[in-house]
């Protein structure tokens, strides 16, 4: 590494370390955002041409995966269920966590704009700047390192590793515009879903390594870029799409079947779609309902007064003991889909085990 950068670069470190152990909430709620922006405030009114650059046709492409995966980790709530979002603070969220990741970016971008300063070497360097010392420094060893390294510092690993390569092959508004997608997706929604390291961790993995993979393989084959475009363009919108569906934003949402108590009708691993409505529930009707800490699918087979009603699984013999008020229901069944949702039976039964 170079030795201006270098010597920038123990400049941040050192601080850093020092703040994160003994002045931690100040640093993360203060100094950190402050200097960042003001850092940001000066690289931005000292290069008028920020967002001149070649290859913007990829941008969607970035917008579209991220959203893919944002949905599968919203997804995630349909099998474990959903907490209500501890970041609701959406104006200190972005103080406090993507201005810093801005100005990152645009640091990493500088470091990789002087040719004497190795990739490599930057990367690590900025894996370094990235890491929680508070956290890593407050783990049970023995009994948290292991579910650290899975959920948080390997995905830190390679995300840090694949920025350097769009920053240094495409361009870093790339790395930015991915970094703050992956916050936003989180900070936007009223609910997540109940966590699962194991979960997390995977899934930022394998989107790493998926945006490295196809970004990889256009930077090779170098295709034109207005057919690029025409692909991409709508990609996104797709995804936008799908991701407001997740959020229960339409008239219709979806759930997994996770057992067969209402074979042959649809079995374990189907995907339901229905209504989200209470009026109008007949005899007959398979409805959505919610008791604690689950939720169900069966057949009305009574209706009783004050919109109460009786419910059986179709392969169960006998009825539920349980008696559903209209407050509990949140929809009637439409329409299944087959086989699509066994990934998430799967996920399930795993997640079911690892608890035990």
């Amino acid at each position: 590494m170079h030795k201006k950068s270098f010597l920038l670069y123990l400049l941040l470190i050192i601080p850093l370390i020092f703040f994160h152990n003994c002045y931690y909430t100040l640093f993360i709620k203060v100094i950190n955002p402050f200097f960042s922006l003001l850092f940001m405030v000066f690289y931005f009114l000292t290069h008028k041409n920020i967002l001149t650059f070649k290859n913007k046709y990829y941008l969607p492409l970035i917008i579209l995966i991220s959203l893919l995966f944002g949905n599968i980790y919203l997804g995630l709530g349909f099998i474990k269920g959903f907490i209500p979002n501890p970041y609701n603070n959406l104006i200190t969220n972005i103080f406090e966590t993507i201005i810093p990741l801005i100005s990152l970016e645009i640091l990493r971008y500088l470091f990789l704009k002087n040719k004497k300063n190795k990739p490599f070497f930057i990367t690590l360097c900025f894996i370094t700047l990235e890491i929680n010392y508070h956290t890593l420094f407050s783990l049970n060893l023995k009994k948290d390192l292991f579910t650290y390294l899975c959920s948080h510092l390997i995905p830190l690993i390679f995300s840090n590793f694949l920025f350097t390569y769009l920053t240094q092959h495409f361009h870093y508004i790339y790395a930015i515009i991915l970094s703050i997608l992956d916050k936003l997706i989180i900070y936007f929604v009223p609910l997540i879903p109940y966590h699962n390291w194991y979960f997390n961790g995977s899934n930022s993995l394998i989107k790493i390594i998926f945006i490295y993979l196809i970004f990889s393989y256009i930077l090779n084959k170098n295709k034109q870029k207005k057919k690029h475009y025409n692909i991409s363009f709508f990609l996104p919108i797709i995804s936008f799409l799908l991701t407001f569906f997740n959020l229960g934003l339409f008239k219709y949402e979806a759930i997994v079947i996770l057992s067969n108590s209402m074979a042959p009708t649809f079995q374990k691993g189907d995907i339901v779609i229905y209504e989200k409505t209470k009026e109008n529930v007949s005899v007959n009707d398979i409805i959505i309902y919610e008791i604690p800490s689950k939720t169900i699918i069966h057949r009305v087979v009574k209706k009783k007064s004050n919109n109460t009603y009786l419910t059986k699984g179709d392969n169960n013999k006998i009825i539920d003991n349980y008696t559903v008020k209209e407050k509990d229901i949140k929809g009637i069944y439409k329409f299944s889909l087959k086989y699509l949702g066994l990934p998430a039976v799967f996920l399930d039964e795993y997640f079911q085990e690892g608890d035990d």
